[in-house]
């Protein structure tokens, strides 16, 4: 049997070891998002129009807070619009969820408050989960939203 220094020294390495995965993983969101977030500059002139995200940096673990990746759009032609979750290497991980209508205190009606005035409100959802339903472990994910001739792609970051 191990003594508690070696134990102690093993977790300890594991802990830190976690902390700087989730830093490189918040670094690379920056580089990313810097990149990868060209929203409004696809959808510029378009009748569909990104507007934003009110929350792309989750935890999902169910405790109510940051569960949800929301992201906000206008859609006065009511155009059909899918969106999609990639990880790094551009696998499929989920299709995001479709919302046109809800209470004012759900997704769509925080769209309408922070982008308020938007003729069609619309909001796109992601729990943090693969197709199947497990949850998928920290790092970053690109997102892809499409509506008409319109694509808009950034990154979401899970961190667990």
């Amino acid at each position: 049997m191990k003594n508690m220094n070696d134990i102690h020294e093993k977790f300890a390495s594991e802990s830190v070891a976690r902390w700087a995965l989730l830093l490189l993983a918040a670094a690379l969101a920056v580089l990313l998002g810097s990149s990868l977030e060209t929203g409004r500059a696809h959808a510029a002139g378009g009748e569909f129009t990104f507007r934003g995200y009110i929350n792309r940096f989750i935890t999902p673990n169910a405790d109510q807070k940051n569960d949800l990746a929301i992201l906000c759009a206008d859609n006065p032609k009511d155009f059909a619009v899918r969106g999609k979750i990639f990880d790094l290497r551009g696998h499929f991980v989920a299709d995001m969820v479709h919302t046109t209508v809800g209470p004012l205190g759900g997704a769509l009606g925080m769209c309408d408050i922070l982008f308020g005035g938007q003729f069609k409100p619309q909001a796109l959802t992601w729990d943090g989960r693969v197709a199947g339903g497990g949850v998928v472990t920290s790092g970053v994910y690109v997102y892809r939203i499409e509506a008409e001739e319109t694509a808009v792609t950034g990154t979401v970051v899970v961190a667990r």
